[in-house]
């Protein structure tokens, strides 16, 4: 019971029930529906550094960070990121002292692609040059709500433009409440927004304009 408190406290009560409603039609008539959210950033603008609430070390991470990250993270996506570090792909982190509490990557435009692993939303996004994409981010569960998500998003950002990228992609499920207005206190514009269906099996994709605020 403490446990779906906490998921409860951490996510929200209407998305908690928006994912038991998908899981029920998604084991009964095999249906299922989400709706992920591109947004993008012109670093032609000024990037804005925003500061956390607290007094977090947020810094480019190494592969020595690896055993770092392993305290919030699973063996097996620990082997991922020591696969991607020997790629030269780039991660943020976020420390508590020498804890690590948030990371979060960037693919380049040295990369033809990048893949989002969300439930039911598999897709390529494929990057021009001087484009990057903020893919893979978590934070602690008892460091939400401190402002880290946005914060690192920000320098992350100042960083890119410092090496020259004109553009930046993030994505996230309509229903990801708090990533979404982290995402516009960042900055990043709504672009694009496109339905993922599946129904008895089948699955579909529809893209759409993003109209609205996030």
């Amino acid at each position: 019971m403490r446990k779906i408190l906490d998921k409860i406290k951490n996510e929200g009560f209407f998305v908690i029930l928006i994912k038991l409603i998908k899981l029920i039609l998604l084991k009964t008539i095999r249906f299922s529906w989400t709706k992920l959210i591109i947004s993008e950033y012109l670093l032609e603008e000024p990037v804005k550094e925003i500061e956390p609430k607290d007094p977090f070390i947020i810094r480019e991470a190494v592969e020595d960070d690896l055993n770092k990250l392993k305290e919030i993270v699973s063996e097996k996506k620990g082997e991922l990121f020591k696969e991607r570090f020997k790629k030269g792909r780039v991660c943020f982190i976020a420390l508590d002292g020498e804890k690590a509490v948030f990371f979060h990557w960037i693919a380049m435009e040295d990369e033809e692609s990048a893949f989002s692993p969300y439930e039911g939303c598999h897709f390529i996004l494929k990057l021009g040059r001087g484009e990057a994409y903020l893919y893979d981010g978590f934070t602690a569960p008892e460091y939400r709500q401190k402002g880290l998500h946005t914060s690192v998003k920000t320098k992350m950002l100042k960083y890119l433009k410092d090496k020259g990228f004109k553009k930046v992609f993030v994505c996230v499920t309509s229903d990801n409440t708090f990533s979404r207005k982290s995402n516009a206190k960042a900055g990043f514009k709504g672009k694009k927004i496109v339905h993922f269906i599946t129904l008895l099996g089948f699955k579909f994709q529809i893209w759409r304009n993003f109209t609205g605020t996030l």
